[in-house]
């Protein structure tokens, strides 16, 4: 493969992992407020 397309590859590498932490985040806030949490710590 040639430059154009390593650089893709990482560009998506990283979108998936912000992507996946983002959902990790917006899981545990749903399970937060479902169990009734006032407050939710980080």
């Amino acid at each position: 493969m040639n430059h154009y397309f390593h650089q893709i590859i990482r560009r998506d590498e990283l979108l998936y992992s912000a992507a996946l932490m983002d959902g990790i985040l917006l899981g545990y806030w749903v399970l937060a407020v479902g169990r009734g949490e006032k407050e939710i710590e980080v």
